[in-house]
């Protein structure tokens, strides 16, 4: 009777071990944005790092489940090597990604959401789980709090989003600014998901359209912002693929 006893005690303990082992036994999240707040004129990021602690090299994918997202709202992921097309379902990432042990994912993971004029909390669950054993992941929830633009954007009739093509894009875009500007000269600012900026760029007042090289990005997300006598007129999230 005690040695049946003993047998049940140490299956519980292996079960026990085992559940806990499943749960992120080789990947850990070492840092995230889980409340992310902004209103609908522009657009959010939630970055995060991925670590690989086991003692070997790991194979991940990442899958994406919407909680919930007001609609007309979509996403996008930007990864390792690319990022992924607007959308407003679940995904799973198509190909692994390769980690060493105690490699992250470094500064390239970002969840962006695009509002589209559209106010309401939206939340977002990226998994980071092992390629051949889903049941071994970590994940996270982004939560993102969308309110409707400020009284200054409200009196400013001309303030919506740039038409840029093609988005995504790679080497160049272009965008069409003439009706925008007034035959006003102005400037194009160009801003990285940190919100630092990467390009700063002179409008003249007879420009009708623009082709920005892009070659000298990296891939990921960015925000466009033009700018006439230095008053916001126009701001278009856009993604570079590599």
């Amino acid at each position: 009777m005690k040695f049946t006893l003993r047998i049940y005690i140490f299956i519980a303990i292996i079960f026990i071990l085992n559940t806990y082992s499943n749960y992120s036994q080789s990947l850990q999240i070492t840092s995230c944005d889980t409340l992310i707040t902004g209103t609908t004129g522009g657009y959010f990021s939630s970055a995060s790092v991925c670590k690989n602690i086991s003692l070997s090299d790991q194979y991940f994918r990442i899958k994406i489940h919407i909680i919930t997202m007001p609609v007309g709202q979509a996403y996008s992921v930007c990864d390792l090597k690319d990022c992924w097309p607007f959308t407003k379902d679940d995904t799973v990432s198509v190909d692994p990604f390769k980690l060493k042990p105690d490699e992250t994912t470094g500064n390239f993971m970002h969840l962006d959401l695009y509002p589209n004029d559209k106010a309401g909390t939206t939340k977002i669950s990226l998994r980071f789980f092992i390629d051949k054993n889903e049941a071994d992941y970590t994940e996270y929830t982004a939560t993102f709090i969308v309110n409707p633009v400020g009284v200054e954007d409200d009196n400013n009739p001309t303030l919506q989003s740039l038409f840029i093509y093609p988005n995504p894009a790679n080497d160049i875009i272009n965008i069409g600014i003439s009706k925008y500007l007034n035959h006003n000269s102005g400037t194009i600012e160009i801003y990285n998901s940190l919100g630092n900026p990467e390009k700063t760029l002179q409008v003249n007042s007879n420009t009708e359209n623009m082709t920005i090289n892009t070659y000298d990005l990296s891939a990921g997300t960015y925000l466009m912002i033009l700018k006439s006598n230095g008053t916001k007129l126009l701001s278009q999230p856009f993604i570079i693929y590599r």
